[in-house]
């Protein structure tokens, strides 16, 4: 907590969970969709209440989301704590590089190789060594002889450290959408933030700690290309979507209208799209291969049943939605 409030300036003030002093910008939102507001009230409807600071002492319950954002654009940490000491003389940064190996003396870690623009590159330490990819570490880690030593010896992986845990305790959230065409005209905001509003639930297995559940609706613009499988990329802002978190985009384009500009293909979706993140879906990683440039991972992600209950839990449209879903 304490370092969460020395890093933000939050809009509010400061208080016993938010600082002032810091580089982050947090702000309220300016002008939110009426789905939005309208999805906060939905969930009042169905008896779980409003919770103003997602970030105060609890996070059940429903609000508008809080953004960082400064001079009207978007804050990233990046641009809060990173541009302003790239002139520092102790500091260098190494953008498109891919880390494939940490260098060792016996089992103590002095370096990392890396590949920048098809070049090989190594850098030594004196002191410390930080993975923080969300994914990647783990998989550095394997690569470089520290993790399941089973798994590890399976693809010729000479063991560094055996150390199972490294590979065992992937927590993602899936993404789950569930569309419903709407009879108002949506014109949101281009500065929209997309996930403007935001409920936190329980599961019925999960009481008794963190939410596991998340929603959150916003408005957006969808433009993309067509693939050959006929699925969405790209997509961009402008018109709704109301989410539950395991994307399937392609399930929006029966509720909308789709129009072709330069080779891409616009949708203007109208939609209150409730989006469940589920979180804490605990799996194990396992490497395919050995070769850091196409060594992909296997997420297991519906191993448990756990994991699939949770996604098809709770789905509600109350009648605050009445007068802008068609079904």
């Amino acid at each position: 907590m304490p370092y969460f409030k020395k890093s933000e300036n939050q809009q509010w003030g400061a208080s016993e969970f938010h600082g002032v002093d810091g580089a982050l910008s947090v702000t309220d939102p300016i002008a939110p969709a009426v789905t939005s507001q309208r999805f906060v009230e939905a969930t009042v409807a169905l008896g779980y209440g409003r919770n103003p600071d997602f970030k105060g002492a609890q996070q059940e319950r429903a609000e508008l989301y809080q953004l960082t954002i400064k001079d009207g654009k978007r804050h990233s940490t990046a641009a809060a704590f990173l541009v302003r000491i790239l002139d520092r003389p102790n500091l260098t940064v190494t953008t498109g590089a891919l880390v494939t190996w940490l260098l060792f003396e016996g089992t103590r870690k002095v370096g990392v190789e890396y590949i920048h623009r098809g070049t090989i590159h190594q850098s030594f330490v004196q002191q410390e060594i930080i993975l923080s990819g969300a994914f990647d570490s783990s998989k550095l880690l394997m690569l470089s002889g520290i993790g399941n030593a089973e798994h590890l010896r399976s693809l010729d992986i000479p063991v560094v450290v055996n150390l199972p845990g490294v590979d065992q305790n992937l927590q993602d959230h899936l993404t789950v959408p569930v569309a419903h065409q709407v009879t108002v005209d949506l014109q949101p905001a281009l500065t929209s933030n997309i996930a403007e509003a935001g409920l936190f639930l329980h599961t019925e297995s999960n009481l008794s700690v963190a939410p596991d559940l998340q929603f959150f609706s916003g408005p957006v613009l969808w433009a993309y290309r067509q693939t050959s499988s006929n699925y969405l990329n790209s997509p961009s802002i402008n018109g709704v979507v109301f989410m539950i978190h395991q994307w399937s985009i392609a399930s929006m384009c029966d509720c909308a209208e789709q129009k072709t500009l330069e080779g891409l293909s616009l949708l203007k979706i109208r939609s209150a799209l409730p989006v469940w993140e589920i979180f804490n879906a605990q799996n194990p990683l396992t490497l395919n291969c050995t070769v850091a440039v196409e060594a992909s991972q296997n997420y297991h992600i519906f191993n448990h049943r756990k994991n699939y209950e949770n996604t098809t839990e709770k789905i509600h449209v109350t009648p605050c939605y009445d007068n802008l879903c068609l079904g």
